[in-house]
């Protein structure tokens, strides 16, 4: 780096939320206190967050939201959730949803909490759409972009899962040749990340690794059983092995990710805390 030999890569872009703020990194923080009064500090205001659950919806333990501070309102949905203080915590249950000088309101029967629906309704949208953004529009192939220094987008690849047809081939030295062709005539690198309908998170193939296309195989037959019409999009792995450049006391090499908080500090045009908690 200090010879400015390197490159950046846009990883994941999460709009809408903080992504410091999962009990994993808070939990490795050397004073979490200080990132709590920073959170306070860029959002003055209550802020809705979802109670901790395992119920579908809910975020997994290791990227619970552990920057919430004693103000916000927990908003529970899961049976499981518990520990909560009633003062700061409302039930979906114990909630009606009504106009309010025109605007859609969700107001708690015990007339402690009344709040926009957008303000309500903002965590889950966010949940189900921080893993969808991407810069660019869908395409079969779409080649690396790269503004200088910086990554911007990885070259990706889109296939319909039910043109895989090697996935169904039963005898696993056929089903790795046939692969191994498709991977070559496609101009597919060794080491790519597969996003298929059927798992919550890319995974990662090796082309030249039986075990990693067996599992590869296995997800394209779930995602044809699924849906054949469904896609799945496979994604260049930059950097790639041979590249990562950080090492530990014993000289291994490992892969390392920066992450940055942008918060908008713009005076909002409408008055700030309407439709807070009353």
């Amino acid at each position: 780096m200090e010879r400015g030999d390197f490159h950046w890569v846009v990883g994941e872009v999460h709009p809408g939320v903080n992504t410091l703020r999962s009990a994993l990194f808070v939990a490795q923080h050397p004073n979490p206190g200080e990132l709590r009064t920073a959170t306070a500090a860029d959002l003055p205001g209550p802020r809705v967050a979802l109670a901790a659950t395992g119920e579908e919806g809910g975020a997994p333990s290791r990227i619970t939201d552990k920057l919430i501070v004693d103000r916000d309102l927990r908003l529970v949905f899961g049976h499981d959730s518990c520990g909560l203080d009633p003062a700061t915590a409302v039930g979906i249950a114990d909630c009606d949803l009504m106009p309010v000088d025109g605007v859609l309101t969700v107001c708690s029967r015990d007339g402690r909490y009344r709040l926009p629906l957008s303000e309500v309704v903002g965590e889950p949208l966010m949940l189900q759409l921080i893993q969808r953004f991407d810069i660019l529009r869908t395409a079969a192939h779409q080649p690396r972009i790269t503004v200088d220094r910086v990554v911007l987008a990885r070259e990706s690849w889109r296939f319909t899962a039910a043109d895989l047809d090697f996935a169904r081939i039963a005898d696993e030295g056929d089903r790795f040749r046939r692969l191994r062709r498709w991977q070559c005539a496609n101009g597919l690198p060794r080491h790519v990340f597969v996003k298929t309908p059927v798992e919550k998170k890319p995974f990662h193939l090796d082309f030249a690794s039986l075990a990693s296309v067996d599992v590869f195989a296995r997800a394209v037959r779930r995602t044809v059983d699924r849906d054949d019409a469904a896609t799945l999009r496979l994604s260049e792995m930059l950097p790639g092995p041979e590249q990562s450049w950080l090492t530990d006391a014993q000289g291994r090499l490992h892969t390392a990710e920066l992450r940055l908080v942008a918060v908008d500090t713009r005076t909002p045009t409408a008055p700030h805390g309407e439709g807070k908690p009353e």
